[in-house]
């Protein structure tokens, strides 16, 4: 997974994983139980220490005491603090790995204790999760024993005092009392909404403080969240008067429910930790704990990053503004070919599902709304390539509407008359013309078109080519059009601008090259042909102009006019 680095180290050799892997450098912040910080700047490598094999340990020394550890101690603690803003999951693998890594097991037991140590007193949200983690593989499992029983058994009380509360699992169900005397259940289900669990006691201070800045909170901001609030005291009047001039809640986005445990059967104090109040988590509607040990300032900065997340705007401005400086970055893009290229650089770079899912979708807003060949063989290729595969990704309903439904939408129209298939079997009215645009269309048609469709029937297209340019359009069914040579299929409406300025442009470049043909296809004359040819072809925006190879199969779609120079040679 990462690049790695020998460590020779008192003649024991310790494979430390690298610090130059691109994910620890990840510029996510990390939630402490007291604010909101950064990550340290990391170093980009480990010096190399060697020492003589001959300095052996000597038997039954303490590892943990001995200054021949410290050098690797201090590694150790660089290491740990250029990983904090890793997945719990890649932390845990990595501290695997050096645990494995150990050659003796005075260095193993040393290392084991100095992870779990460092884990276990750090302040950053999700370190608990670690520390049990070592905890469970290493300590109490008996491969790696500590040196006393007293240090056992106190890995083993904060192991099992947080193991039920842990970031990422599921929080354990409350049977409480309300404060109306009802029983209570608190995350026996899932629920619709964010809730935040709040342990107080009415005489302690810190709570008092906590309780005056959460109601503040929680008025002022229109989160729609649970505010659970259990009182783990066991004096009744104390806690009403308490919830009546600190925990009122005023808010319409906030539903409050206070509870408390009188004969102490709901188990809170293992359940959730709660040796010592106050104690905040943050939970999520489908009861994952997303955040423990919080305090104010840390549960703001929480919520609003689950909830941008949960109700991310795809297709911002800002989203939109990346990307227009990514492609200017990278020179531009011209093709499907390199907007296919682009988009697998831009998605690899996801290395999370959560920066995947806001990445594909931003990309398929921001090329939905780009006109020309190159994006809009792009937005099929992403759809086809990182959505449809991966639909359970937008499985909330505010992504299913915003990226699934919309996704969906995108490939009907996309998939119509696609580049490789066969010019569909569809009867319109259009003007079949070589060497010049015909009269009639370079006039923008004339004024009364249901003259046009009485003579329709009447006309043939077969006129000698004096009158060919005044020539009233012909049906045509395209599936059956055998010119044996290229052509093109050009959709328009006479009310375009856009499409005016592409059909003198076909009429400079017919005269260069009078021998490629042009079907020009008034969308205004279609009649009850209309139907069919929308069902057929992408004509959400006109002009559309199609290339079509000399055995009627569409070669390319959403060609702009005004970019081709030849019409011999269109890509």
């Amino acid at each position: 997974m990462m690049n790695k680095l020998l460590l020779s180290l008192i003649g024991v050799t310790l494979v430390l994983p690298s610090l130059t892997c691109a994910k620890a450098f990840a510029k996510s912040p990390l939630l402490t139980y007291s604010s909101v910080y950064s990550s340290p700047h990391l170093a980009s490598d480990y010096p190399t220490y060697a020492e003589s094999p001959s300095q052996a340990i000597p038997q039954g020394y303490a590892a943990k005491d001995s200054a021949l550890f410290a050098p690797l101690g201090a590694k150790i603690d660089e290491y740990i603090r250029n990983i904090l803003t890793l997945p719990i999951a890649e932390q845990e693998e990595e501290c695997d790995f050096l645990v494995c890594s150990c050659k003796d097991s005075l260095t193993r037991q040393f290392v084991t204790k100095k992870l779990y140590d460092s884990y276990a007193e750090s302040h950053v949200m999700g370190a608990e999760n670690i520390a049990v983690h070592i905890a469970d593989a290493w300590i109490l499992s008996g491969k790696v024993p500590l040196g006393q029983e007293s240090e056992m058994l106190a890995v083993r009380f904060y192991a099992d005092l947080n193991r039920a509360s842990l970031i990422g699992h599921k929080a354990p169900s409350l049977a409480l009392q309300s404060s109306r005397g009802s029983d209570t259940l608190l995350y026996s289900r899932d629920s619709d909404r964010y809730s935040v669990l709040f342990f107080y006691d009415t005489h302690c201070p810190s709570c008092l403080a906590e309780a005056a800045m959460l109601r503040t909170f929680l008025d002022t901001e229109p989160y729609p969240i649970d505010f659970n609030a259990v009182y783990t005291g066991e004096d009744d009047e104390s806690w009403r008067t308490f919830v009546k001039r600190h925990l009122d809640i005023s808010s319409p986005s906030v539903r409050s429910s206070h509870c408390h445990d009188p004969f102490g059967q709901s188990d809170f104090t293992v359940k959730y930790a709660v040796i010592q109040t106050p104690k905040l988590f943050l939970i999520a509607p489908d009861r994952t704990i997303v955040g423990r040990e919080l305090d104010v300032p840390a549960l703001a900065a929480l919520l609003e990053s689950e909830f941008e997340n949960r109700f991310y705007r795809y297709g911002s401005d800002k989203s939109n503004s990346l990307m227009d400086r990514i492609i200017e970055a990278s020179g531009g893009v011209s093709t499907p070919e390199a907007v296919d290229s682009l988009t697998d650089m831009i998605v690899a770079a996801a290395t999370d599902s959560l920066t995947f899912r806001h990445v594909v979708g931003d990309l398929l807003y921001y090329y939905s709304s780009k006109e020309g060949r190159a994006y809009k063989e792009g937005d099929k290729y992403l759809i086809d390539r990182y959505i449809i595969p991966n639909k359970k990704i937008w499985s909330a309903s505010h992504d299913s509407l915003s990226v699934l439904a919309y996704a969906g939408l995108m490939s009907d129209i996309l998939s119509k008359a696609m580049p490789g298939t066969k010019l569909p079997a569809v009867e319109m009215y259009g003007r079949l013309s070589r060497g010049s645009v015909p009269g009639s269309v370079m006039q923008n048609m004339p004024a009364k078109t249901s003259e046009v469709k009485k003579d329709i029937h009447r006309e043939t297209c077969h006129k000698p080519k004096s009158d060919r340019r005044k020539a009233s359009p012909c049906r045509y069914n395209l599936s059956k059009i055998a010119l044996c040579k290229p052509y093109y299929v050009l959709f328009y409406s006479p009310d375009c601008a856009t499409c005016r300025s592409y059909i003198e442009r076909a009429d400079s470049l017919m005269e260069v090259s009078p021998h490629v043909p042009i079907l020009f296809v008034d969308m205004s004359l279609q009649g009850n042909c209309d139907t069919a040819i929308l069902d057929a072809f992408d004509l959400s925006s006109l002009p559309q102009l199609i290339y079509v190879d000399r055995k009627g199969m569409i070669d390319a779609r959403y060609l702009d006019l005004l970019e081709i120079d030849n019409l011999e040679r269109p890509l």
